[in-house]
């Protein structure tokens, strides 16, 4: 990355479409190369640039050099009721991690618990984004990997133990759940490289260099070693998560795991951990309501003086990302250019839109299409705690489409995901695009949905698979709990309202 950038906001649209058209031109089918894309832009959109579409030059780079390869499933090396470990054969860590957190999601919905590790793997991105998908699906999820030697040990003057990353999500009843997300370094080594982008000074407090004395310098900071976050206590807590990963899983520790960033013809070879709980073995109900009280506890507690709002972990990540999806996804314009040329190399021609600094509407484009549709969250009301928005503003000149109820039936008529509402949704979600392919539009085209369940208790679950279909902005929403549907084996129906443009372009 060069220096010089400065910051500008481009549509969260776009900025999807675009990573998604690099990595398909990279060697990934859509729904993969969607799959890495959200993952990153996610991280941009919560604020944490550092694990987000930066890295998509490097990673191009790796695929090329074949550090990384075009995997899409890990193997199973082994495989018990409440522990599984996968071989991730160097693939792309976004969608290793995703097949790791679902395994693990079904196992503890069977066992109470479940862990699977994952060897062998790469770069997962932000730590929360996995341990959330957990919750998302009703479960406390915690997300563990370990990262090159990076930090040295209390006292020592060589670089010992990565700033291993830690993740824990817990779902609430009545909003996003709780995320704690944090590095044992002061700050990420992502941080620093974007303020040597940038040209900027780092606090002295954040990394030394190579001879261990505390630097501002992010260049010297680089070449040296981050200091770990809180003395003794981060050094303690990263060399565990080493155990649980590398160590545990018989894959890459301490120097044996290779720079993210360096030789990038050498795998990175981290390890990850990947831990969910399912609250409702515990024989206890109402494990969201008091999660959820608990949350309020914090956010009501006495401020101290000039503290405006006290927040849970988490809290802040999700309310910056809906802001940006209203105003748009800032990034440094180096981003944006190095994003645009290694499209360019793959021979893919991306049209950078015009950029943007925050507006007070949400306005954003669909897949560059002529029809805007807009998101609305009115600051009034309850965040929304699913994939939805409060209301969808639509600038129509084109076609109503009007989708019927969609139900788990496959079109050879038999039902998809008897008792699993996870494959129920997903089967509905196909049947929903299927349609509205057949009538000129796709998922992007929805302004509404209505979602008629068996049980509202399914809702966490039912969410984490409509993540993968709906991409912001996000269409409307109602969910109704109902006692019956057509078929006793369904446990899901929704219909839905597209406004598609006069014509598509082709």
């Amino acid at each position: 990355m060069n220096p010089g950038g400065r910051t500008v906001r481009v549509p969260a649209g776009w900025l999807r479409e675009a990573t998604v058209a690099v990595f398909t031109a990279a060697g990934f089918e859509p729904p993969a190369a969607g799959e890495i894309a959200d993952a990153l832009i996610d991280a941009d959109l919560r604020g944490t640039p550092s694990h987000g579409v930066m890295l998509v030059p490097m990673y191009v780079e790796r695929l090329r050099a074949g550090s990384v390869t075009r995997h899409t499933t890990a193997t199973v090396v082994s495989d018990s009721p409440t522990f599984v470990l996968l071989d991730a054969g160097h693939a792309m860590g976004q969608l290793t991690s995703a097949q790791a957190v679902d395994l693990a999601v079904e196992r503890a919905r069977r066992s109470g618990t479940a862990a699977v590790g994952v060897r062998h793997a790469h770069h997962f991105g932000a730590a929360g984004r996995w341990a959330q998908r957990a919750a998302d699906a009703g479960c406390i999820g915690i997300a563990l990997s370990n990262t090159t030697a990076l930090m040295p040990a209390p006292g020592g003057a060589e670089r010992l133990v990565g700033n291993n990353p830690l993740a824990i999500a817990v779902p609430t009843a009545d909003g996003p759940p709780l995320v704690l997300d944090m590095a044992l370094s002061a700050v990420a080594l992502g941080r620093i490289r974007l303020a040597a982008a940038s040209g900027k000074p780092i606090p002295p407090d954040w990394a030394t260099d190579p001879d261990g004395v505390p630097t501002t310098d992010p260049e010297e900071a680089i070449r040296g070693m981050l200091l770990p976050a809180g003395g003794h206590k981060g050094f303690g807590l990263a060399l565990m998560i080493d155990v649980l990963t590398g160590v545990l899983t018989g894959g890459g520790w301490g120097h044996h795991v290779s720079s993210l960033y360096r030789h990038l013809d050498q795998p990175n070879d981290v390890a990850h951990l990947f831990l969910v709980i399912d609250p409702a073995h515990t024989g206890e109900s109402g494990f969201a309501t008091r999660t959820a009280e608990l949350a309020g506890a914090v956010r009501g507690s006495a401020r101290a003086p000039g503290t405006d709002r006290i927040w849970t972990p988490g809290e802040p990540e999700a309310e910056r990302s809906r802001a940006q999806l209203a105003a748009g996804v800032a990034l440094d314009t180096v981003v944006v250019e190095e994003l645009r040329a290694v499209a360019e190399s793959l021979g893919v021609t991306l049209a950078v839109p015009a950029t943007r600094e925050p507006a007070s509407s949400g306005e954003l484009p669909t897949g560059g299409l002529s029809m805007p549709k807009q998101e609305i969250v009115a600051p009034q009301l309850r965040t929304p705690p699913g994939v939805f928005s409060h209301a969808t503003v639509v600038e129509a000149t084109g076609r109503l489409v009007f989708v019927s109820g969609m139900t788990a039936r496959r079109a050879d008529g038999t039902i998809a995901g008897v008792g699993d509402v996870a494959a129920q949704t997903r089967q509905v979600c196909e049947n929903l695009a299927a349609a509205l392919a057949a009538a000129g539009g796709t998922l992007d085209h929805v302004c509404r949905v209505d979602v008629f369940v068996r049980n509202m208790e399914d809702f966490a679950a039912i969410h984490a698979v409509r993540r993968q279909f709906f991409h912001p902005p996000l269409p409307a929403s109602t969910m109704v709990e109902v006692t019956k549907l057509a078929a006793p084996e369904y446990l899901i129906e929704i219909n839905a309202i597209a406004v598609l443009p006069p014509e598509l372009p082709s």
